[in-house]
């Protein structure tokens, strides 16, 4: 087993609430700002809100987590981040 001994950093966020460039760099520069200074960096998106209109679409999911999720993938591994990331998709309750 492998371990890392580098010091763990977690960054949360909200890429797919605002899937624009300006925000989504907010995020990234830390993140691989961090990688360079020697830390292991992770990215956690869990503000209970709904991803943003941009990424719905009702014939997959209904409430955009799929599209959010596989959005935040693709700029993590365009940044040798991949496998380091969470999101938690907001789910409403049916009764």
């Amino acid at each position: 087993m492998n371990l890392s001994t580098r010091p763990k950093i977690v960054i949360l966020g909200i890429m797919s609430k605002y899937p624009v460039g300006g925000v989504m760099w907010q995020y990234i520069h830390y993140l691989v700002g961090f990688e360079r200074l020697g830390y292991e960096v992770y990215y956690v998106e869990d503000g209970g809100h709904q991803p943003s209109s941009m990424l719905m679409d009702p014939s997959a999911d209904g409430d955009g987590s799929t599209a959010a999720a596989g959005f935040i993938d693709g700029i993590m591994q365009r940044f040798d981040l991949a496998g380091r990331w969470a999101f938690r998709a907001q789910r409403s309750e049916e009764h």
